[in-house]
């Protein structure tokens, strides 16, 4: 029984993550924008909505969702909303160190996530749940609010080779440490497209 409640709040997350509470405003060629979905946690962001990013270029014209998701049947209208059609689902974003930790090497970095455990930063960017003990319920601990400038494997290869032999060097632990600080903001989610003025239900439903 308990498995089953937990399987029917994975799927009506994931399910709600992609409905928009509003219609999307419209998009300038090669922008990226984040919208917020009908989906939200307790232990996450204060409450506040995921976040769901958009992406548009003109040549060829293309509508991206979480950089993997294409619009294959965009502006489907219905009598409450909009369906945009999309050839994957969408899953609601992992903490931020796991994000970066599983996302592909083109896009984020095998040096930082290495460079953050090395630092014992990793919890600054994570959240998981601690499991409860007999009939307590769990609870969430980490960070349920941050932002990242995460530095891509390019940025740490644009370093000289000797400060990044000393900064993963035990004598320069302290130094990348300190420095890893300066790219986290804890407390805060910073996004783009922080207002959306319509009112329309903007629907995206998976072929």
């Amino acid at each position: 029984d308990k498995r089953r409640k937990s399987l029917k709040s994975l799927v009506s997350a994931i399910l709600r993550y992609h409905v928009l509470v509003a219609e999307l405003p419209s998009i300038q060629p090669a922008e990226i924008s984040t919208f917020p979905p009908n989906l939200s946690f307790q232990y996450a962001l204060d409450d506040e909505a995921q976040r769901i990013r958009v992406q548009t270029s003109l040549i060829p014209p293309s509508m991206v969702i979480n950089l993997y998701s294409n619009v294959v049947r965009p502006n489907i209208r219905t009598s409450n909303g909009i369906i945009q059609v999309v050839n994957h689902p969408l899953i609601p974003p992992f903490p931020a160190f796991s994000q970066v930790f599983n996302a592909p090497r083109s896009f984020l970095s095998s040096y930082a996530t290495s460079a953050f455990q090395r630092s014992s930063l990793a919890d600054n960017l994570d959240l998981h749940l601690i499991s409860g003990k007999k009939n307590q319920e769990g609870h969430f601990t980490g960070s349920s609010a941050v932002t990242a400038f995460v530095p891509s494997n390019c940025a740490f290869e644009a370093l000289p080779k000797d400060l990044q032999l000393y900064l993963f060097s035990p004598f320069g632990a302290r130094v990348l440490k300190r420095l890893l600080q300066f790219h986290v903001v804890p407390d805060l989610g910073l996004h783009t497209g922080q207002s959306i003025i319509h009112s329309l239900r903007f629907i995206l439903c998976l072929v």
